[in-house]
């Protein structure tokens, strides 16, 4: 085995992602994910209150957008959570942990659109470029 600047360093292997939904569910639910985001510029809102909450103080957090509780897209609830609240909301999937530690809050959010009362049905987590927002 090398050592020093030529090593070749063994990466850990990643689990696959496990999902509780079919492709067709998962497909079905990032569109609606992605509608919720382009109406009335969404995201470019959401950006605004994840980095208001940040440099609040209460430090790196996810939005959560819950349709379960009103699809109405003007009254949709959102919170923002932070790691302990996700874990207490079940939540706390090893890809959105992975999600809150890469993202940079000033040019970035996480954004989860929890479709279901039940965490395992949990449609997607994203990170999403306040720079670039949501493509059309």
């Amino acid at each position: 085995m090398r050592k020093g600047f030529g090593a070749l360093a063994e990466r850990p292997k990643k689990e696959p992602i496990l999902s509780t939904l079919s492709a067709a569910d998962t497909q079905r639910v990032l569109i609606q994910m992605f509608d919720f985001l382009k109406h009335e510029d969404h995201a470019q809102f959401l950006s605004q209150m994840a980095i208001r909450r940040y440099l609040n103080g209460e430090g790196k957090g996810a939005i959560v957008a819950a349709p379960w509780q009103d699809p109405d897209p003007e009254i949709v609830p959102t919170h923002y959570m932070v790691e302990s609240e996700l874990q207490e909301a079940g939540l706390a999937y090893a890809t959105v942990i992975d999600s809150l530690r890469r993202y940079k809050p000033h040019s970035s959010f996480v954004f989860i659109y929890w479709e279901r009362n039940e965490p395992e049905t949990m449609a997607a987590c994203q990170v999403i470029s306040r720079n670039i927002g949501v493509a059309a």
